[in-house]
């Protein structure tokens, strides 16, 4: 008698439940998404990891560009795509989309895998990289925390990148198809950064790197970071993407009435959250603290962060944010001979006190608010560069600063009288007129606190530098007697070049 052995099978249920395992396990090892990673890191570290580091050791500062304008989705987005649409267009390639047709599993359920370890790798290389980012930012820092919404948008962003090009390239099988479907991500990516900048919340909006990533020099600091405009990405994101594999179900359901079924399903799903998400950035608006949605804002806007400011010693304190500590001496240096040049005179401050950079207008400004009980200099920041290489022209911003305010001039530069008086005071303090770019120029275009710094090449022989030069030559006493009787006529614009000594 023969000895037979029974192989017992395990149940059905679990059959099914290994074959998915099974099939991801291979696809993730079959896979070229990983051979590309490497070069994603390159680029990376070229663009925003170098980019980052080089910005002040703030969350705010060191996240405003690289994470606020969407630069890591700029870096993984054509590679992501042209790598989708390569594992999508694999069966059509190489002529075995009717073998796989026939199998036990749905195409679309075969294609899900495909696509899933395809996002699967994109987005771990984007955690790894950017969670490493983070560490670094971490350990340069001493206040607050990073902001965590921007981030994942901006995953949801690479997975819509990922879907789009596999649904692209299972459309359009084809050697071509992956360098075309990169090279339209990249022109697309380019679109978006530019012509976020000028359409803030507008159809643009819906890629975070359109510009406006809510992450302002005051963000995280002085108030929270909003997550507002990035919930709404988010949706619209995961919206497209789940609709985009919809249709990738309902070309590959035909004669599967069930299947076809589930396919428009998860497509109106998808258009449905996509249509909410974008809905809701029609309604966003640049508010002094970020892009507030109104029906996403929950009052996040109006609540500031609590803090106790640290102030110099001395008759004139100089009081900052507890983020800029190490700077309060620095800031309290350069500012003291301002200080001392307007004491005595009608309005002069008798303390400065730091307030937020405002998102949506300059990033560093400053006012003297000359009606209060206790006149004050308000001083705003934003993105003033204190690294040490960069201290020496910061020296001379901060002084522009505030004599700019308190001679009154505006964001346009002020009034001829007010420029040549602005000039003048400048060159007692230590900023002669060879380093006061821009300062002299009457140009309506001028801005104070744009990312250039300083405005424009001064225009010397012009009438406002000949009056700047004439004001300067006067001696001490006689500029200050002059200044105490006109002052307020001069911040209120009412003096003409003529009417200057």
């Amino acid at each position: 008698m023969v000895a037979t052995s029974v192989v017992s099978l395990p149940p059905r249920a679990e059959r099914h439940r290994a074959v998915p395992a099974r099939l991801l396990w291979i696809e993730l090892r079959r896979n070229v998404m990983p051979w590309l990673l490497p070069i994603i890191a390159v680029v990376f570290w070229l663009d925003s990891y170098r980019t980052t580091l080089g910005q002040m050791s703030l969350w705010s500062s060191q996240t405003a560009i690289t994470i606020g304008q969407g630069h890591p989705l700029i870096d993984f987005g054509p590679f992501v795509t042209g790598a989708a649409a390569w594992m999508g267009s694999r069966d059509g390639r190489r002529g075995t989309t009717d073998l796989v047709s026939v199998t036990a599993r749905s195409r679309w359920a075969g294609q899900l895998v495909t696509w899933l370890a395809t996002t699967a790798w994109a987005l771990a290389g984007y955690v790894v990289l950017v969670g490493a980012l983070y560490a670094v930012i971490a350990g340069r820092v001493s206040w607050g925390g990073p902001p965590w919404w921007p981030v994942i948008a901006m995953g949801a962003g690479i997975l819509l990148f990922s879907t789009v090009g596999y649904v692209a390239g299972a459309v359009f099988p084809g050697r071509f198809v992956a360098p075309v479907a990169a090279f339209g991500a990249f022109v697309l990516l380019v679109m978006s950064s530019h012509a976020g900048f000028s359409d803030r919340v507008g159809a643009w909006s819906i890629l975070p790197n359109s510009g406006q990533g809510g992450v302002g020099f005051g963000s995280g600091i002085f108030y929270p970071f909003l997550a507002d405009l990035s919930l709404a990405r988010l949706m619209a994101l995961v919206g497209l993407s789940t609709a985009a594999l919809g249709v990738l179900g309902l070309r590959s359901s035909v004669g599967g009435l069930r299947r076809a079924l589930l396919a428009a399903s998860v497509t109106l799903a998808g258009l449905a959250v996509a249509g909410t998400g974008i809905g809701l950035l029609g309604t966003a608006r640049v508010e002094a603290h970020g892009v507030v949605i109104p029906l996403l804002d929950g009052g996040a806007s109006d609540r500031a962060i609590s803090y106790t400011p640290v102030c110099s010693a001395g008759a004139l304190p100089v009081c900052l944010h507890p983020a800029y500590r190490s700077y309060l001496p620095g800031v309290a240096a350069d500012l003291d001979p301002v200080l001392s040049e307007v004491d005595g005179l009608p309005g002069a401050p008798r303390r400065v006190a730091q307030v937020a950079a405002s998102y949506g207008g300059p990033s560093q400004s400053a006012t003297v608010n000359v009606t209060a009980s206790l006149p004050a200099f308000d001083l705003s920041l934003g993105n003033l560069d204190f690294r040490p290489a960069e201290i020496a022209g910061l020296e001379d911003q901060l002084r522009f600063l505030f004599l700019h305010a308190f001679v009154g001039a505006g964001l346009r530069g002020g009034t001829p009288a007010q420029q040549s008086v602005l000039a003048a005071l400048l060159s007692r303090v230590g900023v002669p007129f060879a380093r006061q770019p821009g300062l002299l120029a009457p140009s309506s275009s001028v801005t104070i606190g744009g990312n250039g710094g300083l405005p424009g090449p001064p225009q010397k022989g012009s009438p406002i530098y000949a009056a700047a030069e004439r004001f300067a030559s006067q001696p001490i006493a006689a500029q200050r007697a002059w200044l105490t009787s006109h002052l307020t006529a001069l911040r209120s614009g009412d003096l003409t070049l003529d009417q200057l000594p």
